[in-house]
């Protein structure tokens, strides 16, 4: 079973690894938010829940489906199973990202 400390560590890694991103992104799950601070040098993330560049509202499930590979950003757009609030553009920076990490674990 995933947890909000989990992802909020998983996102961590991925934001010190992928310097692509640059604004404020928001993951609002059920469990609490995890936000991405990439508008400063060194970004980091932490649970705020402060407004930003580009919300994502999706489930813990979802999230690491789409991590994984098992389920891609336009299909779980889609399918409603993520939504958007805010910049696409910058939303589709974090979809690539989360792509990225899908292949690199193939």
């Amino acid at each position: 079973m995933h947890t909000l400390e989990q992802f909020t560590e998983d996102v961590r890694e991925l934001v010190a690894n992928n310097p692509h991103f640059k604004g404020t992104a928001k993951f609002i799950l059920p469990e609490g938010n995890v936000y991405i601070h990439a508008d400063q040098e060194p970004a980091y993330v932490d649970n705020d829940d402060a407004e930003a560049d580009c919300s994502i509202k999706l489930s813990l499930d979802t999230a690491y489906k789409l991590m994984s590979g098992e389920l891609n950003n336009f299909t779980a757009f889609t399918l409603g199973k993520l939504k958007v609030y805010g910049s696409m553009g910058k939303a589709a920076v974090i979809g690539q990202i989360l792509s990225d990490v899908a292949k690199a674990k193939k």
